[in-house]
């Protein structure tokens, strides 16, 4: 089992990824860029990507899971 659980928050003008320690509840990597969403699908799919690859690369290993949170407003 991994050590780490990952999380991203995807917002209509922020991408935020954290990593938690799972035995300690500690918040070891925490991440935040503009979600550029006027700049379309493709584009929030690679701001997705070069957040996940800058967290990993802070914590030396890349996730064996992430999970998502998206908000819809209304």
């Amino acid at each position: 089992m991994d050590q780490y659980y990952w999380g991203v928050d995807l917002g209509g003008t922020k991408i935020e990824c954290a990593i938690i320690e799972r035995s300690t509840d500690k918040c070891v990597v925490r991440e935040r860029i503009a979600t550029e969403s006027d700049q379309g699908y493709a584009h929030i799919l690679n701001q997705i990507k070069l957040l996940i690859d800058r967290c990993s690369e802070q914590l030396g290993q890349r996730p064996l899971a992430i999970g998502f949170g998206i908000h819809q407003a209304r």
